[in-house]
């Protein structure tokens, strides 16, 4: 009896050292992989979701189409079952899909609702979705609805609907809460936090007036950044900046619009805690802002063009031990309609209908510069002018000006005797804003810490 229990025993004891070794092994194994482990995330911005159950197909529609600068309203639907698609079908999935505001297209309720329903089939899929408003989101006097002649108002989202029905996007698991703004912090793995940013000025109740274009970070929100980047450094964890404005002036002539009104002071809390890289949306367009700042800091802000406009961006963001990536790609929705068993032909040929969408929408505009207000000479070819317009504005709003730099020089040069004309801003200072963009990259972004 004596003899089994000393050798039982001494088997006993031989088990829990090969176990504790074994666990020594195991757990250097995961820090391994997990040093060496990438974080891969998404980007989609400026979705502007108009819900189905909200307009029927008629003149009033059509107009909002034909006049919302190139994004379009009757696929939006079909476009996030694109989404959903393509994510379930990439290899690797990514492990989080970040959604930078403006998810409506004028803060309709019924619209939010309808996407807290994709954003759920999105992480039944294993992958968490992060939300945030923009400024066309929250207590929008514009949300509406449409007959095929008529317009009527329909129920806005307030800032406690936003996030009561975002809850299990972004704010159920944050960190941290700013309590004066949507804004919150969460960690996305052992190495990298998310800082979302409500840089929305908003009203706190219904009323009838129109969503306010610029933004801005409030002095309680800023502090509160102030104590979650020190936590984040204490922390040891990268940072991924985001919010739906730009967080500084991309372009001379747009000041006031499109950045926050108080960028400088956000560059200089970003400054202290060396944030190179910050990304947004709101300008619909594909755009890497560069700037250098007074404390020498090299500065990008990445903005990802509309998910509702040509071409129809998605943002992909990779951090790793070495740094940041960033590539915009196109979402490939006829794809989606020809596995699904489409049969809508503007759904199956999608790059050539959305394309034909973003024509149509810059006609109508141009052709109030050029034809309406006949801003240029009767000699002027204003047909080609137009054309040559439009394409740089395509170009611009897809990110690829620099593809195009030598062909659209050379058209410059042959209209702008004619250009010089006018004072209109349309057709002066905007293409040459546009053609400033030939020199950079604005699809892609490397950035090593």
């Amino acid at each position: 009896m004596e003899f089994y229990e000393k050798f039982f025993g001494k088997l006993f004891f031989v088990a829990l050292i090969t176990i504790f070794l074994f666990g020594l092994i195991t757990f250097g194994q995961i820090a391994a992989e997990e040093e060496g482990k990438s974080l891969n995330l998404w980007l989609v911005t400026d979705i502007h979701h108009l819900s189905p159950t909200l307009y029927e197909v008629g003149d009033k529609i059509q107009y909002m189409q034909d006049t919302a600068a190139g994004l379009e309203i009757y696929h939006s639907a079909d476009r996030l079952e694109a989404l959903v698609y393509a994510i379930d079908q990439a290899e690797p999935k990514p492990d989080g899909l970040i959604v930078s505001g403006d998810l409506t297209f004028n803060g309709e309720l019924a619209s939010i609702k309808d996407l807290a329903v994709v954003f759920k089939r999105i992480e039944d899929l294993g992958v968490p979705v992060y939300t945030m408003p923009g400024n066309h989101d929250l207590a929008n006097g514009w949300a509406r609805g449409f007959t095929k002649d008529d317009l009527f108002k329909t129920a806005q989202i307030m800032p406690e609907d936003f996030e009561s029905l975002m809850a299990d996007f972004g704010y159920k698991t944050a960190l941290s809460k700013d309590p004066q703004s949507r804004s919150y912090t969460v960690d996305l793995d052992q190495k990298n936090r998310l800082f979302m940013v409500d840089s929305n000025i908003y009203e706190g109740q219904e009323n009838t007036n129109p969503p306010q274009a610029g933004g801005r970070i409030s002095e309680t929100t800023m502090a509160w950044l102030d104590q979650e980047l020190a936590q984040a450094q204490a922390d040891g964890r990268h940072v991924i900046f985001v919010l739906h404005h730009n967080a500084f002036n991309h372009f001379k002539g747009f000041e006031g619009t499109f950045a926050i009104d108080n960028w400088a002071d956000l560059e200089q809390l970003l400054d202290r805690y060396h944030m190179a890289v910050t990304f947004c949306g709101h300008i619909h367009a594909q755009n890497i802002g560069r700037r250098t700042t007074a404390s020498g800091l090299d500065r990008y802000d990445v903005a990802t063009g509309s998910f509702a406009v040509y071409p129809n961006s998605v943002g992909h963001i990779v951090m790793d031990d070495q740094g940041l990536t960033y590539d915009s790609q196109v979402l490939d929705v006829a794809d989606w309609a020809q596995a699904s068993g489409q049969t809508d032909n503007d759904l199956l040929n999608y790059p050539v209908y959305i394309e034909q969408v973003y024509q149509a929408a810059n006609r109508v505009k141009l052709a109030e510069s050029v034809y309406t207000d006949n801003y240029l000479s009767d000699q002027a070819p204003k047909d080609e002018i137009v054309a040559f317009i439009g394409r740089l504005n395509q170009y611009f709003f897809a990110g690829t000006v620099s593809e195009h730099k030598d062909e659209l020089a050379a058209d410059y040069a042959k209209y702008e005797p004619y250009l010089a004309e006018t004072k209109a801003f349309f057709l002066t200072q905007y293409p040459q804003m546009i053609l400033k963009e030939a020199d950079k990259d604005n699809k892609y972004l490397q950035v090593d810490w």
